[in-house]
């Protein structure tokens, strides 16, 4: 292996690879900002901010950690929307292609039944319609 060259995964330079990586890269960044702040309110003796006519939640460990799983979680659903919609959007682009080709080939198969028709017609004209 210490020949000097360099080996290259297929897998690793594939398009999925890249955008997977990039999901990982914005969730971790999303998980960093998202203790940076919660460290930095503690910090400054900041409570958590209830919205108005909501009452408090239990102080149990399990409830504490709920509001940073919500918005954790509310992060990935637009980050996976995003996602989908940048398919949908590639779709788009190709749709027009695709049934372009698909008219194309319909035609050329419409050309060749008007000329089998022409055939039958010929061939009983030739035989004077008797078979």
């Amino acid at each position: 292996m210490g020949c000097g060259k360099t080996l290259i995964r297929p897998d690793v330079l594939s398009r999925d690879f890249f955008h997977q990586l990039e999901d990982e890269l914005t969730r971790a960044r999303y998980e960093i900002d998202e203790a940076f702040q919660m460290t930095q309110e503690l910090r400054m003796g900041k409570d958590i901010v209830q919205p108005i006519g909501e009452k408090p939640m239990a102080n149990s460990l399990k409830a504490q950690g709920l509001p940073g799983k919500l918005a954790k979680f509310m992060h990935g659903v637009e980050f996976d929307a995003g996602k989908l919609s940048d398919r949908i959007d590639g779709l788009e682009t190709r749709k027009g292609a695709a049934f372009s080709k698909a008219a194309e080939r319909l035609d050329a198969t419409e050309a060749n039944i008007g000329e089998v028709e022409q055939f039958v017609t010929d061939l009983e004209k030739a035989t004077n319609g008797e078979a």
